[in-house]
């Protein structure tokens, strides 16, 4: 009786080691799936887009609502955007 019982529990563990290779292959795709619900655009690396047209005198008119809504004065944001440029520049080397 002894030798019967540990037979089946060799047995049952053995069972449940046979499902594993079904839930490796898998393992993380609940993470994958997520990834590329979040992702914009799958393939935005592997086509070449144009730059968007944009000027200097549009890019300070933004720059000075944008500084003007938040309470900011427009020489204020060039010199934050003017430092940015420079640390950047600086790294860059």
């Amino acid at each position: 009786m002894k030798a019967l019982l540990s037979t089946g529990i060799v047995l049952l563990a053995l069972t449940g080691c046979s499902t594993a290779p079904h839930w490796e292959s898998r393992f993380g795709e609940a993470a994958r799936q997520a990834r590329l619900a979040q992702t914009l655009d799958p393939q935005a690396g592997s086509v070449e887009a144009p730059l968007p047209l944009t000027d200097g005198k549009s890019i300070a008119g933004s720059l000075g609502k944008h500084a003007a809504t938040y309470g900011h004065g427009l020489r204020a944001a060039q010199q934050d955007v003017n430092a940015n440029a420079a640390g950047s520049a600086a790294t860059a080397r």
